[in-house]
Parts: structure tokens; sequence; C-alpha cells
């Protein structure tokens, strides 16, 4: 597994879009953050790279915290 990020740890795209949380051999997988370009924030759980499970999303400049489970 060297040169794979695995266990916990963060990843900063070229895009901006930022991760901090688990990995599994380079895929998000288990909790973790993600931060879009825009701003927007998602906290919960991934599954094979993707919003997956519980979390939260916080979108840029609302007012209200939207819950959900994809």
């Amino acid at each position: 597994m060297a040169g794979e990020l695995h266990g916990e740890g963060m990843h900063i795209a070229v895009s901006g879009e930022q991760y901090e949380g688990q990995f599994e051999r380079n895929v998000r997988q288990g909790r973790g953050a993600l931060v879009t370009p825009q701003g927007h924030r998602y906290e919960g759980e991934f599954a094979a790279h993707k919003m997956s499970g519980e979390g939260s999303m916080v979108y840029a400049g609302a007012r209200a915290v939207f819950f959900s489970r994809v």
C-alpha cells in the first residue's frame, strides 16, 4: 500500500475540493468531511468515494443545516 491513502488523512484536490477523514486504498470510505470549492460542507459517511449513509450538508450562505440518509 505504499503511496496509497489508507486510514485517516486529508486530501486537497487541484480543483480546491478538500476531504478529511477515512480512506481505504485511495477511496473515501467511512466517516469524513468534504468541503467543495463553492464552500459547501458535508460531514458524514462515505462509501466507494461517494456520500453514503447519514450525514449533514451545510450550503455556503445558507442558514440551515440539511440532514439526510443517502
